[in-house]
């Protein structure tokens, strides 16, 4: 596959994730996958294609584990951890 077409498949499960509602549940998730994708374009316009293909590679694996965050969410499978949180002593 194409650095192109790589970049078409991240750039897709970017704006799905988005409509997930990612940037509330993946927010790290969804960052960097902008960030890769923004970057691979610039190195593609550079006509660096094998650069641009890995980084697209990784943007869509990021974009695709946003996906999957945001989803478990709004199904309610999210993991309930109280790590972190403070507790109200009585």
């Amino acid at each position: 596959m194409t650095a192109t077409g790589v970049m078409d498949d991240a750039d897709l499960s970017l704006r799905r994730a988005r409509a997930a509602d990612s940037d509330r549940y993946a927010q790290y998730e969804t960052t960097l996958a902008e960030l890769y994708l923004t970057k691979a374009r610039e190195l593609q316009g550079h006509a660096q294609y094998g650069e641009a293909r890995a980084l697209a590679s990784e943007a869509l694996r990021l974009a695709n584990a946003a996906n999957r965050r945001a989803a478990e969410h709004r199904s309610g499978d999210a993991p309930t951890s109280t790590a972190g949180l403070a507790v109200p002593k009585e």
